[in-house]
């Protein structure tokens, strides 16, 4: 049975000390200042025991640096590019806030301004929003591992990640940027602008994966750069692996397109390509190696502004303007007619 007691100390103060049996039977205590801060605290651990979320308060104080090392031993299907990246973010952004601090210890006003001090320092939201998501997993692991009730990583505000950056290059532009830049890079300046691949599936192309009769490529493997060496790896997702179909094929960037511009602009560009002649979204997400349209939709929706005016355009109704005139003309006369009755 849960019961409190009234403990004085040797200094002469007062505390109320919480005593309850935890689900297996041991028995539990915490002290407090007042009373009914102990009576509150049995309430919720009844509740929790009852709920089955309790949570023993010990299984808390473990480290977070601790526990990090032990529950990412257990995170499985990345890839080694994707392991060696979220090393960085731990071992920059994630660990030297938050090892020494204990699991239970950490409140979401703490995350809050370690968001915030990460902005301040004037980290990009992408790399921020990043190290946000191991931080949130591996708090999710410790509720997981019932080392605590919940995660402080809630009603976090994350910095906002605008998509002003994107570069979307007309078709005279990637053929303007292919023929200026280094002829070796040329065949790999159209293939991106005109499949969507990304720069590793492409730079992970030979001739076994090319079907000149068919004009197919097929991505099945990708080509990284890990801690300094190259790495052949499994496409991100099984929709990534694919076959694209490619069209028949009948200092750059400074004097061309302008800055800034990135190769995976290309893929964008790619993308506005398909939209502006009408694609379905569900054929460019197959072209993209995306598991969902919907990450079509978020991305790239804003350049389908105006195709909704177009569509309506190209409506032709199913009568003419004299049919419309004597529908109104017929209408009128009978109106008049009753009125005559009246």
């Amino acid at each position: 049975m849960a019961s409190i007691r009234k403990v004085i100390h040797e200094s002469g103060r007062t505390s109320w000390q919480a005593r309850w049996r935890d689900p297996a039977g041991a028995q539990r205590s915490r002290n407090f200042d007042r009373r009914v801060d102990a009576e509150r605290h049995l309430t919720t651990v009844e509740a929790r025991k009852l709920a089955g979320t309790y949570v023993d308060p010990r299984a808390g104080r473990l480290k977070l640096g601790d526990f990090t090392e032990k529950t990412t031993l257990g995170w499985l299907n990345r890839r080694d590019s994707t392991k060696a990246r979220d090393d960085s973010y731990l071992k920059s952004l994630i660990l030297p806030a938050f090892a020494d601090a204990s699991l239970g210890a950490v409140h979401p006003t703490d995350i809050q301004r370690w968001v915030a001090q990460l902005d301040a320092d004037g980290y990009a939201p992408a790399t921020i929003r990043k190290a946000f998501q191991l931080l949130s997993r591996i708090f999710s692991d410790a509720v997981q591992a019932e080392l605590i009730v919940r995660s402080p990583c809630r009603n976090i505000t994350l910095p906002r990640v605008t998509s002003s950056d994107m570069r979307f290059l007309s078709p005279d532009e990637i053929g303007h940027l292919a023929d200026a830049i280094d002829p070796r890079y040329r065949a790999m300046v159209i293939t991106a602008g005109y499949t969507g691949c990304r720069f590793g599936e492409i730079a992970a192309l030979d001739l076994d994966h090319y079907d000149p009769d068919r004009r197919l490529i097929h991505v099945e493997r990708s080509l990284s750069e890990v801690r300094g060496h190259l790495r052949l790896s499994e496409p991100k997702t099984p929709a990534a692996r694919r076959a694209i179909t490619i069209p028949a094929w009948l200092p750059a960037v400074a004097d061309l397109v302008g800055p800034p511009m990135r190769f995976h602009d290309l893929r964008h560009s790619h993308v506005a390509l398909l939209i502006q002649q009408g694609t379905h979204p569900s054929v460019i997400a197959a072209r993209l190696g995306h598991v969902s349209v919907k990450t079509v939709l978020d991305v790239y929706g804003h350049l389908s502004e105006g195709l909704d005016r177009d569509a309506a355009d190209t409506l032709e109704p199913p009568w003419i303007e004299s049919d419309v005139d004597a529908m109104w003309t017929r209408r009128s006369e009978r109106r008049n007619t009753g009125r005559g009755l009246t």
